[in-house]
Parts: C-alpha cells; structure tokens; sequence
C-alpha cells in the first residue's frame, strides 16, 4: 500500500495517508466555500488507521463549526489541516494539501445547489444537490 504526503502553506505541518484514496469530490457548499477563499474545495477521503502527523502537530488552532464538527488550522500559516474527529474510520481533507499526486480525479461534485453564482458546471462529472457518499467509487 503506497503513502501519499501532504503539508500545509510553511510546511510546519506534514503527514501522510496511506493509499489509495476512496475519492477525491468537489464540494461547493458555504461552507467549504469560505473555508478555502474559492469557488469550491476538493476534498480527498482516506482511512484514519492509515493517516499519520509528521511535524507540526503542537501548531494547531481548532474551531468548532457546530457541536459535532471541528477543524484545524496551522498557526503559522493559516491552511487547513487534516484534523480525523475523533473515532472516526475515515478523514477527509482539502485534497490541494498534497505533496505527492494521489492517482485518481475527482469523482463528483457535492452541493451544487448552493454553489456561487458565478460557477459554471461544464464537466461530465456527477452532479448532486446536497451530499453524498458514493459507496460505488470505493475502494478496498
């Protein structure tokens, strides 16, 4: 099984996942959208039990975005950082963050009914309103 790496903007803040991704998928919720300053973010889904912090773990700021959800920033920099809530068997993360090239594209688009006005879908990738997890795009 392949390792891929990954680091925030100062690279302070390192790790690795154990390949291969589930999927990687466009989200275009508020959300998402304000959290990445774009139009959407590419997120990547991987296993917990394979994703481990090299450096830069003592260099975290955390933010609860509702009771259940939290999510991390690099201190120094500012990014986003992969940040598994706690027991859970899968981590997603914004798929930019990658040093190595995960070997798969995007699978789908999430959100799209909420998407900024000024995004224009023009691919063939499936389309769904709100979110969804495809079971089919799974691997392992």
């Amino acid at each position: 099984m392949s390792k891929l790496c990954g680091s925030c903007l100062c690279e302070n803040y390192r790790f690795e996942i154990a390949g291969p991704l589930e999927f990687l998928k466009n989200c275009h919720c508020s959300r998402c959208r304000k959290m990445s300053g774009s139009t959407f973010l590419t997120l990547a889904r991987g296993r917990t039990d394979g994703f481990r912090v090299l450096s830069g773990a003592d260099a975290l700021l955390t933010y609860r975005r509702t009771p259940n959800s939290e999510i991390a920033f690099c201190k120094r920099c500012g990014s986003l950082v992969p940040y598994p809530p706690p027991g859970s068997l899968l981590i997603e993360f914004g798929a930019g963050l990658l040093d190595d090239d995960p070997g798969i594209g995007v699978a789908f688009h999430i959100y799209v009914a909420s998407r900024a006005p000024w995004c224009e879908l023009r691919d063939d990738l499936p389309k769904y309103a709100e979110q969804r997890t495809r079971p089919e795009l799974r691997r392992g």
